[in-house]
């Protein structure tokens, strides 16, 4: 991370954890794309688009944005490899290995554009 306001955050102050998504969704649609943040203590509420942004970030204009807040603030620096195991408690790799997904990896150093 920076040395930002955003230092400070978790990966859980914008993505949903895994236990959320293993109740809520089917195994092929879990994603680190999936966001989402605390309300009322426990409970987890999935956001949509710039919508994660917006929560902090209150005196921007969502209606003069055509794109993601992260399209610009979050350029993508590679490619991730994500593998998917048919049993996690075992090494992925060989027969283990169900998928592996290729997504672009976005720098969270968030750029800042006066």
């Amino acid at each position: 991370m920076s040395a930002s306001a955003h230092s400070e955050l978790t990966c859980f102050d914008c993505h949903l954890p895994g236990v959320v998504q293993k109740n809520k969704y089917e195994r092929e649609d879990r994603s680190f794309n999936r966001l989402g943040y605390h309300i009322e203590g426990d409970k987890w509420h999935e956001a949509m688009g710039n919508d994660i942004c917006l929560r902090c970030h209150t005196n921007k204009n969502p209606e003069n944005v055509s794109q993601s807040c992260w399209s610009c603030h979050m350029p993508v620096t590679g490619e991730d490899s994500i593998v998917f195991q048919k049993v996690k408690a075992e090494p992925p790799k060989g027969d283990n290995i169900r998928k592996i997904k290729k997504m672009p990896h976005r720098s969270h150093l968030f750029h800042y554009h006066p």
